[in-house]
């Protein structure tokens, strides 16, 4: 199989989906409520969506779809 697992933000509320700020080249992790860099070591809130914090979940993306579903 060509599955790879990727993470995302999401809302628990309404379903909603978001990419992983980028900082340095690579995605933030999450702390808590704090998105950090661990190269740089800059911190941001984690998103808000439907008045609260995203959490993160992982997804199954299919890179055959991905690379050849655009063909």
């Amino acid at each position: 199989m060509t599955k790879v697992v990727e993470q995302e933000l999401y809302c628990t509320i309404c379903g909603a989906t978001k990419d992983i700020p980028l900082c340095c080249g690579k995605e933030m992790e999450l702390d808590g409520s704090i998105l950090f860099c661990s190269s740089c070591g800059r911190e941001i809130k984690a998103p808000r969506h439907c008045g609260k914090e995203m959490v993160l979940r992982d997804k199954v993306v299919d890179l055959k779809e991905e690379i050849f579903g655009k063909l």
